[in-house]
């Protein structure tokens, strides 16, 4: 799962750590990508579903960024996704899981 790997790439990481490390900042890039782009589907098919995630249009929204422009992806932002975002969602998607 995208949001378990989120949380292994940046394991033991304080913010600074994050922002010195373009690799993991990629990685977390990439999976935050595939999370929107699977949110997308879910709202395009199951639209009830979908609103009921966290803020599920700003996790498109990103995606979008992501892929389209990912030369203005500030790495402070993702950061506070990674902190922030990322425990609300897995929480939402467990709690939607049978």
């Amino acid at each position: 799962m995208a949001i378990e790997d989120i949380e292994r790439f940046c394991h033991g990481l304080n913010k600074e750590a994050f922002l010195a490390n373009g690799l993991v900042q990629a990685a977390v890039e990439r999976k935050l990508g595939i999370i929107g782009e699977a949110v997308s589907h879910l709202a395009r098919q199951f639209p009830a579903e979908a609103a009921r995630l966290p803020d599920h249009k700003k996790i498109i929204g990103l995606r979008n960024i992501i892929v389209h422009a990912y030369d203005i992806i500030d790495p402070e932002i993702v950061w506070e996704i990674v902190v922030d975002g990322i425990p609300a969602l897995k929480e939402s998607v467990r709690q939607a899981l049978p």
